[in-house]
């Protein structure tokens, strides 16, 4: 059910945040989405889906040895390819304000980053090529949750989550951890001319596009080295070429799967 863990990791483990990126096997999602699909908004069975954010919730929890939170959901976005973040603990306080609980109740609204610093609540993003990201402050115990594609790299989003960041708790670059889990490498990601001249006009070096394919990989790590960000964990996945994972490039008409992160 899990293709990597913070147990696993050497930059993360340790510190008082779990996270956990799935593949594709272990739920009861059918066809296409066969069968660890994640994701609410790509045309599965909603109980299919229900079903597996249970079962990838309690592997979790079984992971980390947590009981403290076995009531809680898993929280997610309708993610838009935007630079859209919300803030967990302003859209919880929300809904309890709303005279009927909200028929998903772990369903945030629509963006691209979770962020937050309340403990024992498990975050999702969706990812089917794209890049899963996980910030995390160590000082102050803080974290988000990233969705970043194509137009979310090239829009800044690590830096302006970083920004936000920073206003929300003092979030200083020092003492930051990141992690990019598995997504669509240079290997597979072939672009048009019109990218390629975005890529030229963004200012990124050459090394970050060989011929007409991208290395969204090099764009962030640029972009990172840019905020101080040096604290890095990058998964050696490529979801395209890796079958144990979901790919639109691969397949078009496919699941997702998800990285999860935790507080604690």
């Amino acid at each position: 059910m899990f293709l990597h863990t913070s147990c696993e990791s050497p930059l993360f483990r340790g510190h008082k945040i779990c996270f956990g990126l799935t593949h594709r096997f272990g739920g009861v999602s059918q066809e296409a989405f066969a069968t660890l699909n994640l994701s609410f908004h790509i045309g599965d069975d909603k109980k299919s889906v229900e079903h597996n954010h249970k079962q990838v919730r309690q592997r979790f929890y079984n992971t980390f040895g947590i009981t403290q939170a076995l009531h809680t959901p898993l929280y997610y976005l309708h993610q838009t390819h935007s630079t859209q973040s919300l803030l967990l603990d302003e859209v919880l306080e929300s809904q309890h304000k709303l005279p009927n609980l909200p028929q998903n109740p772990g369903y945030l609204g629509k963006g691209d980053v979770i962020i937050t610093h309340l403990p024992y609540r498990i975050c999702l993003v969706v990812v089917a090529d794209c890049n899963p990201i996980l910030l995390y402050d160590s000082k102050n115990a803080a974290m988000a949750l990233i969705h970043a594609g194509r137009r979310g790299v090239f829009n800044g989003i690590v830096a302006k989550v970083f920004e936000k960041m920073h206003m929300l708790y003092g979030t200083q670059a020092k003492d930051c951890l990141l992690y990019i889990g598995a997504s669509i490498r240079s290997c597979c990601y072939e672009v048009g001319e019109e990218v390629r001249e975005e890529f030229v006009k963004l200012g990124f070096g050459a090394e970050g596009m060989k011929g007409n394919k991208l290395d969204l990989i090099y764009c962030l790590q640029e972009q990172c080295k840019a905020l101080g960000l040096e604290q890095m964990e990058i998964s050696p996945y490529c979801s395209c070429c890796d079958e144990r994972l979901y790919s639109y490039r691969r397949e078009k008409h496919t699941g997702r799967f998800g990285l999860l992160a935790m507080l604690l």
